[in-house]
């Protein structure tokens, strides 16, 4: 019973042979699950809702289209969506629309360092690299400038807290670190399981034409002519 209910989250999909379709799969789940929980506390709460935060109204209905992309074997464009439009989203629209609080400041610039996870585990670390690096390299991007942007956009009319204004610095560096540090260990730890995996693919080949050969060897030899 449990199998069959995992299964049928899985949508069909196995690890052994999709397992950066079923990482898309859960990450989905995670999300609907995490902006859900998000907009029920901003709803019950008392203060009424910026423009804002309607956004995580539509990352809800995004990662419900991206499963049923998945759904349908739309695999690219569920993982292009994911990649693109989540943190768009998430991250950019505010800087555009010039809509940002004080409390961006201390979880804004970690929030790329999060995003920057999925590409690890949806992305095949061989087959994908270019487009692994060119996420990750975006990623990295938005983690420098973020908090920055940020504080000036806020700056003109919301009252910033002084501690962050003194350190700006030291608030920029901190996650660009732990962003490095976190997707090497990551990328190394990817990296070599790809490589246990070939090595096991291969001596895998090798039993066979050793079975194989056995086999023949084995086989009973013509009867001699008289």
């Amino acid at each position: 019973m449990r199998s069959s209910f995992i299964k049928q989250l899985g949508l069909g999909y196995s690890f052994d042979k999709d397992r950066e379709v079923l990482s898309l799969i859960y990450l989905c789940y995670f999300s609907i699950v995490l902006f859900s929980t998000i907009v029920i506390l901003l709803h019950i709460a008392d203060e009424p809702l910026i423009p804002m935060a309607y956004r995580y109204h539509f990352l809800i209905l995004l990662n419900i289209v991206q499963l049923l992309l998945v759904r349908f074997r739309l695999i690219i464009l569920a993982k292009f969506m994911m990649l693109t439009l989540f943190p768009f989203f998430l991250l950019i629209l505010p800087i555009i629309t010039r809509l940002s609080s004080d409390e961006f400041y201390f979880w804004f610039p970690y929030v790329p360092i999060a995003l920057s996870l999925a590409p690890h585990f949806i992305l095949h670390t061989s087959r994908d690299r270019p487009a692994l690096i060119i996420t990750l390299a975006a990623y990295l991007l938005l983690a420098i400038f973020i908090p920055g942007f940020m504080i000036q956009l806020s700056e003109g009319s919301e009252k910033i807290v002084p501690i962050v204004l003194e350190n700006r610095f030291y608030y920029g560096l901190i996650p660009v670190i732990i962003y490095v540090f976190v997707n090497l260990a990551l990328g190394l730890v990817f990296a070599k399981n790809y490589q246990y995996e070939q090595i096991m693919l291969r001596q895998q080949d090798e039993l066979i034409q050793t079975e194989k050969m056995a086999s023949l060897e084995c086989l009973p030899q013509g009867l001699p002519m008289r």
